[in-house]
């Protein structure tokens, strides 16, 4: 939530993503509520339909996994999952290394520290792996 100045105005940001992987009785009621805006004209369809689809699908993440961002950092590629959990960044790490990735070539791991986000990296070697293995790999390789 943010307030906006000084007036007693609050905004709340929540991403389709996060929504969608909310309760069925939740989505199915944003659902309604998008489709009466899209009816009244405040939306635009195109936009409305996409987010009608995740609503529609629930969980928009592969079941078990956690939310990697990828964005730029400094004109490179980032592919990195941040929690101030410690067994968040082992889990993450060891599946990395149950897929065969090796830590330091193919990723890089910061443990959490003082209540501070800790991350596993996704290097660019790594991510050449992963092409790779989605290509050749077999079960859950």
């Amino acid at each position: 939530m943010k307030r906006e100045g000084d007036r007693d105005v609050w905004y709340v940001r929540a991403t389709t993503d996060r929504l969608a992987a909310g309760r069925r009785k939740l989505r199915d009621a944003l659902a309604e509520i998008v489709r009466k805006a899209v009816e009244n004209g405040w939306v635009n369809k195109e936009t409305t339909n996409r987010w009608l689809d995740k609503l529609r699908s629930g969980l928009t993440l592969r079941e078990g996994w956690p939310k990697y961002e990828v964005g730029l950092v400094k004109g490179a590629l980032a592919v990195r999952y941040t929690s101030i959990s410690i067994k968040g960044i082992e889990r993450e790490a060891r599946r990395l290394r149950d897929m065969g990735l090796v830590e330091g070539r193919h990723f890089a791991v910061k443990m959490p520290e003082g209540g501070k986000k800790g991350y596993v990296s996704i290097l660019r070697e790594g991510l050449a792996y992963a092409v790779w293995l989605s290509i050749h790999g077999s079960g859950d390789r």
